[in-house]
């Protein structure tokens, strides 16, 4: 049986979007951040049952909303873990209409974000979870 490493950050995102997700994964991770990101899931574990127990131990669920993020349901459920826990912390990557069940809690607009500059002032935002 594989043993839960404990992380500091659910990163979900929608696999069309996984460049820039990879690239929000490395810039948390370089800034020493413990971050899961589904492609961490060992290969014989239950996905379902691992993708619970990650949301549940996670200090924070970072959703990085986009059009088809907003489509997705499984980022959509994992958002919605995240505000019932209240550790939900969302950041829109292309400018979409953010759900409107989350819509009243402030997100940071990283649609211009340079993965090279960690200093940009919405993507600090983002780490004062």
């Amino acid at each position: 049986m594989n043993e839960l490493q404990q992380h500091d950050i659910f990163l979900s995102y929608s696999r069309s979007n996984d460049k820039k997700a990879l690239d929000v994964f490395e810039s948390l991770g370089a800034q020493g951040w413990t971050v899961f990101m589904d492609k961490d899931i060992p290969n014989a574990a239950l996905w379902d049952k691992y993708l619970k127990n990650q949301l549940n131990t996670v200090k924070c669920i970072l959703v990085l909303w986009s059009k088809e993020a907003v489509e997705s349901k499984w980022v959509r459920k994992e958002a919605s873990i995240g505000k019932e826990r209240r550790n939900l912390v969302h950041a829109n990557l292309d400018g979409c209409d953010i759900p409107s069940e989350f819509s009243d809690m402030h997100y940071n607009d990283l649609s211009k974000w340079n993965y090279f500059n960690v200093h940009y002032p919405q993507y600090l935002k983002v780490l004062e979870y």
